[in-house]
């Protein structure tokens, strides 16, 4: 059984030349260690957390920082990828997700990804190619928890859903 968390970036700053530069905001940085105690908990329960993977973005790395920093551990993996940037299918992800050797995994990433890679999960909807993503309404600092045998459509459960305020 795989443990997968999905969080979204902490609040990030507006504007710049660069979205991938974009760095979080004092609230974001507070909201992320916030959202890594609920991770630190969760996890806890279940053996520890064993990867991050994040989005190449300085928000999802900074978010990815904050959890680390939570854990106190460096057996963990952490590395970016670019199957989690935010244009990218639950399906791909899914297919990613199997081929790693991990069972309690968290990803950080940004919308409408976070949002529509839950809802393919869980309900087995294809949000992503409808252009929804109201089902998980997933605000800065979000999180899901899920459970799966397997990582594929409509295959896991919903164990927890947390808004972490951005103010």
């Amino acid at each position: 059984m795989k443990t997968i968390a999905i969080l979204r970036h902490g609040e990030a700053v507006y504007g710049g030349d660069y979205d991938a530069s974009r760095a979080l905001t004092d609230h974001g940085i507070i909201n992320s260690r916030v959202a890594a105690k609920t991770l630190y908990d969760n996890f806890l329960a279940e053996g520890g957390l064993q990867a991050i993977f994040y989005s190449p973005f300085l928000r999802t790395q900074q978010t990815a920082e904050a959890v680390l920093a939570a854990f106190d551990d460096s057996l963990i993996i952490a590395e970016a990828s670019n199957m989690l940037l935010g244009d990218n299918t639950p399906l791909n992800v899914c297919l990613w997700l199997e081929t790693l050797p991990f069972d309690r995994i968290l990803l950080v990433s940004h919308q409408p990804l976070v949002s529509c890679l839950v809802d393919w999960l869980v309900q087995g909807t294809d949000s992503f190619k409808l252009g929804g993503t109201n089902n998980y309404p997933f605000h800065p600092s979000s999180l899901a928890m899920l459970s799966a045998d397997i990582t594929a459509q409509g295959c896991a459960n919903l164990l927890s859903f947390t808004h972490h305020p951005s103010r």
